[in-house]
Formats: C-alpha cells, sequence, structure tokens
C-alpha cells in the first residue's frame, strides 16, 4: 500500500488534511488544530522547514495579533537558526515600539540561555546564563547587579566552595556587613 494524503474544502471555508486515513490538521472559525495519532516513534506533530543549506537561514513561526496584513505590530516569533553545518539556535523574537522584530532572547547550540544578545561573550552588553553555570551580566554606564532583601536582615549574598559557606554580604541594624569567615 501507497501513502494516502487528501485534502477536504467544506463550504464554510474550512479545511481539514487528512494522511493514510487519520485526520492530522483540521481549520474551523476559531482556528486551525494539529494532530498526531502516530504511534510508536513517530514524535514529529509539526515541522518547519526551510531547505536551505547556508548559515544563518531560518525555520520560523509567527504569532500576529494585528488586522493589518504584513504588519508586525504586537508580534512575536519562534525561530530555528542555522548557526553551522550541525548546529542550531533557537530565538523569539518581539516586535518594539515601531513594529520593526528584535530578538528578545535565544538559547544558543551550546545550551547558553542569552538575553539582550547574539553570542556568547562576556564583553558584550546583555546578560547569560551559560550552560556549565556561569552567569555573566554585562551593562554599559550601568550597575551590572541589583540584589533586594525586603522586611528582614541577613545575608544579601552567600558565598560557597565545594557547597561549604565561605563567607557572605548583608544586612544588620548597625549596617551593611562583609563576612569573610563563613557562618
Amino acid at each position: 500500500g501507497g501513502t494516502e494524503i487528501m485534502a477536504v474544502f467544506a463550504k464554510d471555508d474550512a479545511v481539514s488534511l487528512y494522511h493514510n486515513g487519520s485526520q492530522k490538521l483540521a481549520t474551523t472559525s476559531t482556528g486551525a488544530e494539529l494532530q498526531n495519532t502516530a504511534s510508536g516513534s513517530e514524535t514529529d506533530i509539526l515541522q518547519i522547514r526551510n531547505n536551505a543549506t547556508a548559515t544563518s537561514t531560518a525555520g520560523t513561526i509567527k504569532f500576529v495579533n494585528s488586522t493589518s496584513s504584513g504588519s508586525n505590530s504586537g508580534s512575536t516569533e519562534l525561530v530555528g537558526i542555522r548557526t553551522g553545518t550541525n548546529t542550531g539556535d533557537f530565538v523569539i523574537r518581539t516586535s518594539n515600539s515601531s513594529a520593526s522584530m528584535q530578538e528578545a532572547m535565544r538559547i544558543s547550540s551550546s545550551g547558553n540561555l542569552l538575553v539582550g544578545k547574539t553570542s556568547a561573550s562576556g564583553s558584550t552588553v546583555g546578560a547569560e546564563l551559560r550552560a556549565a553555570g556561569t552567569v555573566i551580566a554585562t551593562v554599559d554606564g550601568d550597575y551590572p547587579l541589583y540584589l533586594n532583601r525586603k522586611t528582614s536582615e541577613g545575608d544579601i549574598a552567600q558565598f560557597r566552595k565545594d557547597g561549604t559557606l565561605v563567607g557572605s554580604v548583608g544586612i544588620e541594624s548597625s549596617g551593611f556587613y562583609v563576612d569573610g569567615e563563613g557562618s
């Protein structure tokens, strides 16, 4: 047996797509629904493919909240960007006040979370949470760390070596303290 693919177009503009007798996509006046009736190792429910092989090519899902055709107003994009022969980054873009799409966040192929920057570098403005656990915050002309303890006195930051407390910075009734001996 061969593979059967069928599209059904209804009078109310609804569309249904079938593969081997199983409905996979159905549209209605309120939206669309994807269905995966596969069993076993078949897990792809939706695949966005760009057959280009050049670096920086991408597959994109765009969410638009506008009645204007082609407008980016109120939009968000989920983007898979090819970064090398076998590597890719996951990017979230949002529209700014002038309705231009701007990268808001990236998960690199190395597993680094980048906010406000497109590559892992301590000299580039933005925030990084690296896969190995390193946190990097880089700003230009402002403070890179803001810590605020509310309602009680005590440590604001603790410093540990192999899980053992070796120092802390905090606030007490007499003011700010730095404890380098551990508690």
